[in-house]
């Protein structure tokens, strides 16, 4: 799991900016969610929280949340271009 941001708690975005992280699925994708607006793009969130509202996260929200109580996270600072990359899904090889 990497925790991307320039934030003392990780958070992902601009100074000040946005809060979330990446977390690499069982799949081997890439998901970046955002905890602080609580979402994620894997289908898992979007068929149980989104469409049927039955739950209230997914498993990447809540390794990031654990993540986050545990203090186990990695930092990085991330510049408006790295932030668009991210964004786009183009860092994902």
């Amino acid at each position: 799991m990497i925790w991307r941001g320039p934030s003392a708690d990780g958070r992902l975005g601009r100074e000040g900016g946005e809060g979330g992280g990446q977390v690499t699925g069982a799949s081997g994708r890439l998901y970046t969610c955002f905890v602080s607006c609580h979402y994620c793009p894997c289908p898992a969130f979007t068929y149980t929280v989104l469409h049927r509202n039955i739950g209230l996260l997914c498993k990447h929200l809540l390794a990031i949340y654990l993540c986050g109580a545990m203090a186990v996270t990695q930092q990085e600072s991330v510049s408006d271009q790295q932030m668009t990359v991210i964004l786009s899904g183009a860092h994902a090889s």
